[in-house]
């Protein structure tokens, strides 16, 4: 029998099985009605989220195959009583003027739904079939899984810091070289550029899948030619070695979703090959979740505290996390706490303050620009050592004690505080010994004061005698040996 519509007409061709041609068929027509409408609803649901909804023409399409749906599950319902084929003919019926993407998904409905998300700018997570798992056997919606925050533990997949994560959100949804699309989008291509290639490799013959990435930026109507050889770039480089030199010439402003693409990528290999006896599931877990993400997770977090660092170097305005509205910061996003200033102490010979004259010789080189050399109230001693591309402050007291700050006030904290401490002390003390203090640079080093031993027992020692220079060599020499002991 026929139905005929205003632009398309629907043939149904109802033949029995020969040995049920006498048989009755009793059936419920509340019940049969009901099924029906549930399964044109279910079909319609799932084309709806893979197929594209932008002409009349797509429209046509789309109730052509939810009609084919509906009669697959008559067939396999009550395909003991009787067979239907079904015809579609449609009054005009043009060439398609642009690519459907149907030879890239074969009807393959989470490929579909993943390249037209991609194409339509939409994204959403799949309801059709709720007991199939994608996560599982697609690395697009491996990747989609925890974007999206579908994983119920809510913990990541990467293992980022919290300042890490906020960057990874702020820098996977910025817009790719002021394109339209992003590089969550550009990660979703590399993923499902894989998930057809393995798909591929199923039906072809031969050791040798090529890549379909051409044929999906067509399909997606990606026509800038610099994003495209972007992204052919980066898809050779992800089935290579997303992590060697290959990866690093691609440039640190990018290479952060290759990483992320290749995680996917491999996580979904290790469960097809946990599924097919050719793997151990514990071995798998340990490999993926421990080692594997691990390596990922520092590779994104320094590919991402690079360009963090290049916005607050360029005083770039970024949104402030957790605010709505036009807060702004051009310190990058959410910068991650840092010490700003470190503090030590150390003890210089009593020596060397018998002579303030010669002393404020030594130390007039270090003076602070503008500031005195010697404070009036305490008669402490503010100088400012440079080192590296910073510099270290001391303010020294009569009685030998040393405060110590880096970075001195104006100056950058150094990439290494504690050996830029340690050569301004060192350049202090050989400045010192200039005028024979003799002050020992040899053992140099940072220490720990450690508690009295039983304080409430201790002995306390008096060092006396006439003259002042003896009893601080005195003093000098029992330190040491305390020190070393």
């Amino acid at each position: 029998f026929y139905t005929v519509m205003a632009d398309r007409m629907d043939y149904f061709h109802v033949v029995p099985k020969p040995s049920k041609k006498k048989d009755y068929v009793k059936i419920d027509e509340d019940k049969f009605i009901a099924g029906l409408d549930a399964q044109i609803d279910e079909a319609g649901k799932r084309l709806d989220e893979t197929m594209s909804n932008e002409t009349y023409a797509d429209d046509l399409l789309y109730c052509e195959k939810v009609t084919r749906e509906v009669v697959k599950w008559l067939n396999k319902t009550y395909g003991k009583y009787f067979t239907i084929t079904y015809k579609c003919h449609y009054k005009v019926k043009k060439n398609p003027e642009e690519p459907t993407g149907s030879d890239l998904h074969l009807e393959d409905a989470f490929i579909a739904k993943a390249l037209k998300d991609l194409k339509t700018g939409t994204a959403s997570w799949p309801d059709f079939g709720p007991k199939d798992k994608p996560q599982e056997n697609y690395a697009y919606w491996h990747s989609k899984y925890f974007t999206m925050n579908k994983d119920v533990k809510g913990v990541g997949y990467m293992g980022l810091l919290p300042g890490d994560d906020r960057r990874l959100t702020h820098f996977l949804y910025s817009n790719y070289r002021g394109s339209e699309y992003t590089y969550d989008d550009i990660l979703g291509i590399l993923c499902i550029s894989n998930d057809i290639k393995i798909r591929d490799a199923k039906i072809r013959d031969g050791k040798e899948v090529p890549s379909r990435i051409e044929d999906i930026l067509d399909y997606l109507e990606i026509d800038n030619e610099e994003i495209r050889e972007d992204i052919m770039l980066y898809d050779a480089v992800v089935a290579v070695d997303a992590y060697g030199s290959l990866s690093e010439a691609i440039g640190e402003e990018h290479n952060f979703i290759l990483p992320i693409a290749d995680f996917s990528i491999k996580s979904v290999e290790a469960m097809n090959l946990v599924r097919s006896g050719k793997k151990n599931l514990e071995r798998a877990k340990y490999e993926i979740m421990v080692t594997l993400k691990e390596k990922m997770g520092k590779a994104v977090a320094d590919a991402l505290g690079k360009r963090n660092k290049e916005l607050r170097t360029m005083k770039t305005p970024a949104a402030v996390y957790g605010q709505d509205g036009a807060a702004v910061s051009t310190v990058g996003i959410n910068p991650p706490v840092q010490r700003t200033r470190r503090d030590f102490g150390m003890v210089l010979p009593k020596r060397v303050f018998e002579n303030p004259e010669l002393l404020l010789e030594l130390l007039e080189e270090y003076k602070k620009p503008d500031k005195d050399l010697q404070v009036g109230q305490t008669n402490a001693y503010n100088i400012a050592i440079p080192v590296e591309n910073s510099a270290v402050s001391f303010t020294i007291q009569g009685t030998g004690n040393v405060q110590i700050f880096v970075p001195s006030k104006g100056y950058p904290m150094p990439e290494d505080s504690d050996e830029a401490v340690l050569q301004a002390v060192r350049t202090l003390v050989e400045k010192l010994n200039t005028f024979d203090f003799n002050i020992d640079t040899s053992d140099i080093a940072f220490g720990t004061i450690a508690p009295m031993r039983n304080p409430n027992a201790g002995t306390i020692i008096a060092i006396t005698g006439p003259v002042r220079s003896t009893k601080n060599k005195f003093i000098d020499s029992l330190s040491k040996r305390m020190n070393a002991s």
